[in-house]
Formats: C-alpha cells, sequence, structure tokens
C-alpha cells in the first residue's frame, strides 16, 4: 500500500506538496497540476506539459503582448503580406484589387 502524507490547507486555499512526493514525482516551481473531483475525492493530477507548437504559440502570443502589437496591426500585415504574394504569383492586376 502507498504511504500517505498529510498537508494542511491555508487560509488561502494553498497546500504544500511534501518535498518526498515533489522528489519522487520530479516536480518543480512552476510546473501545473490539475485538479479533479471523482466520487467526492480530489485528485491531483501533473498538467500536460504543452506541444513544441503549443509552447512557440505562447512565446510569440507574449511578444506580441509586450511589444503592444493589436490585432488590427496583425490583420494588416497579413493583408499586406497575402497580396505580396498574390503580386508575385500572379502580376498586377489592372482594376482588381488582388486579395483582401
Amino acid at each position: 500500500m502507498p504511504r500517505t502524507k498529510r498537508a494542511r490547507l491555508s487560509s488561502k486555499g494553498q497546500v504544500v506538496i511534501p518535498q518526498e512526493i515533489r522528489e519522487q514525482l520530479g516536480l518543480v516551481e512552476g510546473d501545473e497540476l490539475e485538479f479533479y473531483v471523482l466520487d467526492a475525492r480530489l485528485l491531483v493530477a501533473e498538467a500536460v506539459k504543452p506541444s513544441p507548437l503549443e509552447e512557440a504559440l505562447q512565446r510569440i502570443q507574449a511578444e506580441v503582448r509586450e511589444r503592444g502589437i493589436t490585432r488590427e496591426d496583425l490583420e494588416k500585415a497579413l493583408a499586406e503580406v497575402k497580396q505580396e504574394v498574390y503580386r508575385e504569383r500572379y502580376g498586377e492586376k489592372k482594376g482588381r484589387s488582388a486579395v483582401s
């Protein structure tokens, strides 16, 4: 039978995971945990780490926020790139807008 450890819930709703358990599971500062309630029991599991793509997207989002880039800025830049690609592929069309 697995050994149990006890922890006390603080007034702020915080619980310290005992060091022995953290070490056994390889948990370190910054790891995320998920909490589930199953049949009136609390289950705790380590959150699945983001995929490399999700991690890259999170970094891009943080950089965009840090630089103060707006959604409108991104949409304008995307429209410009789309028009440039259209011109490179098909050339200029008179009297027609390329791609909106």
